[in-house]
């Protein structure tokens, strides 16, 4: 696991991640881009909850239609890096899943933690609503 990273402010976190959630595309290729969303996964599991797969591929189905709404990615893809970069631990019959609490923190600022992905997104999606009606009016 490398972890050479810089460490994501709150500023660059909340910045970042409506960019990559509202813009269509695949999994991003920067590193940084990647740690941002994993971490925005990792931010909405309830870390003292031990969850079933199903209960897990929903909630990342559930975290896909609503804040990573533009990503090309299915749930499966998600969870597998999700797995692989340490914000979520998998029994070894993939039966269930352990969220890792303040995962990967030594390359976030501790107040990511407190930011809800879903608002934040969803003021992005507002403050383009707005600025492309007010560019209509003009």
């Amino acid at each position: 696991m490398n972890t050479n990273i810089e460490s994501v402010t709150t500023e660059e976190f909340k910045r970042s991640l409506p960019r990559l959630c509202l813009s269509p595309r695949v999994l991003p290729r920067k590193r940084r881009d990647l740690q941002i969303l994993f971490k925005s996964v990792a931010i909405t599991l309830d870390t003292k909850k031990q969850y079933t797969a199903a209960e897990f591929d929903q909630h990342l189905q559930s975290w896909l239609e609503s804040v990573g709404s533009g990503l090309r990615v299915d749930h499966v893809t998600l969870r597998r890096h999700l797995v692989d970069e340490d914000y979520v631990r998998r029994d070894r019959a993939g039966g269930t899943y352990v969220p890792v609490r303040r995962a990967r923190s030594e390359i976030f600022e501790p107040d990511v933690e407190e930011i809800d992905p879903l608002s934040l997104v969803n003021e992005a999606i507002l403050q383009r609503e707005d600025r492309k009606r007010r560019h209509r009016s003009k």
